[in-house]
């Protein structure tokens, strides 16, 4: 039973905010870059495995207790998950607002107003007390966005054409291969998001879980990323080598995506510091050691986006600009790190329950890793993606030496 502070607007409330708390970086933008470079299928491969497998949670975890015992046994690992995502965002950020100060000749002046704007849609959280008021800022974030879809797919501003832009690259087998990876990422990277648990433990019932991740997946979180491929095209200006770019947009177009990046930015990571709030506040160190990292970050962000083209010798050899290497560099988390520790560490597959972390599992995942980062780097950054089916078996099969935990925890416990 929910406390007055508690009370939301149901299972519809959790899907909406749902949809928002997993639109971030990765999804307004790695879909854009894996258009870029694999067209129409590279979408495909990343937003089917990352709808499904986020849904997927709402179903797999069948009562609130059980994703009170996940967090519970994994603790550190979901507040490492909620840290690096909001580091993740700085950095970000910080890219966004260098490259459009310095490179793209942005006005300071619009950037506060973009600032300002996104400030009030935040601010429609004060409506309502507890998880209303969150449930308030996400419907206004999400309409923000809607906005933005309704505008680009009514007006069609931008050129190239969003079919122009997923028709110019043929299809190649890479999205095959990168296949694996997505789908290990996405099938298991949302067990570790606290977010995804605050949902699933305000929902009482099996119903009201599956209507929620439902809807905020297969609704509310797929029209977000339809929209990337919307603005697919402009993307080009950030990460291109080159100053020059294709794509040509109409300036309150500009203004209106860079309200919707930084309104969603916002509430992701507004979220995530309240479930840190709620679990831990010297994970990683103390204050200071956390916010000296996140400056640290935010200053390589702002590096990146002033000198795109440092370290010369990387990006010359790779071929892509240094606010990219970053961002794929966050992304081994979400690929690699934070997937295969729940795959080894929470889950016993063969019996279809949560285990908990043992010293010889945690020791697995690390040699996994270390195993597998050459052919995910393969993969990633040099962009060869007949690499990652070979990293992604080693994962697989790391899971035959992780041993068995003796006390299991069932997905579903009983009432």
């Amino acid at each position: 039973m929910q406390t007055p502070s508690e009370r939301s607007l149901g299972p519809a409330g959790w899907a909406v905010y749902l949809g928002c708390s997993w639109t971030w970086c990765i999804g307004m933008f790695l879909p854009a870059l894996l258009i870029r470079d694999l067209g129409f299928w590279g979408y495909v491969v990343f937003a089917v495995p990352n709808v499904v497998g986020a849904a997927a949670m709402g179903w797999v975890l069948r009562s609130p207790e059980s994703s009170r015992r996940l967090i519970e046994d994994h603790k550190p690992a979901t507040v490492l998950f909620s840290r690096v995502t909001i580091l993740f965002h700085e950095f970000w950020l910080a890219w966004l607002v260098s490259w459009a100060l310095f490179s793209a000749g942005w006005s300071l002046w619009y950037a506060l107003a973009i600032v300002g704007a996104a400030i009030a849609v935040m601010s429609v959280g004060l409506l309502g007390r507890g998880y209303r008021g969150i449930h308030f800022q996400a419907i206004a974030t999400w309409c923000v966005s809607a906005g933005l879809l309704v505008t680009l797919a009514v007006l069609k501003p931008i050129s190239p054409t969003p079919t122009e832009t997923l028709q110019a690259v043929p299809f190649s087998e890479d999205a095959l291969w990168l296949l694996s990876a997505s789908v290990f990422g996405f099938v298991f990277c949302p067990y570790l998001d606290l977010t995804f648990h605050r949902a699933r433990l305000a929902s009482e019932t099996k119903r009201e879980s599956r209507f929620a991740f439902g809807m905020g997946f297969g609704v509310f979180f797929f029209s977000m990323i339809l929209l990337t491929v919307l603005y697919a095209g402009p993307i080009a200006a950030l990460t291109d080598r080159n100053p020059a770019t294709s794509a040509s947009v109409t300036h309150w177009i500009v203004l209106l995506l860079a309200l919707h990046l930084f309104t969603q930015l916002m509430f992701t990571t507004s979220v995530h510091k309240r479930e840190l709030e709620r679990k831990s506040k010297s994970f990683l160190g103390g204050s200071f050691s956390v916010e000296f990292l996140s400056l640290a970050v935010f200053a390589l962000g702002l590096l990146a986006g002033m000198k795109p083209n440092l370290p010369a010798a990387l990006t010359d050899q790779l071929n892509m600009t240094s606010g990219e290497l970053g961002y794929r560099t966050f992304l081994t988390f979400y690929g690699l790190i934070f997937p295969t520790y729940v795959y080894l560490n929470v889950w016993d597959i063969r019996s279809k329950s949560l285990r908990k972390q043992t010293n010889r599992s945690l020791l697995v995942t690390v040699i996994a890793i270390v195993l597998a980062s050459p052919f995910f780097f393969m993969g990633f950054f040099v962009r060869d993606e007949r690499f990652i089916p070979a990293g992604v078996a080693i994962l697989l099969a790391a899971k035959l030496f992780t041993g068995r935990d003796d006390a299991k925890a069932p997905t579903a416990q009983p009432a």
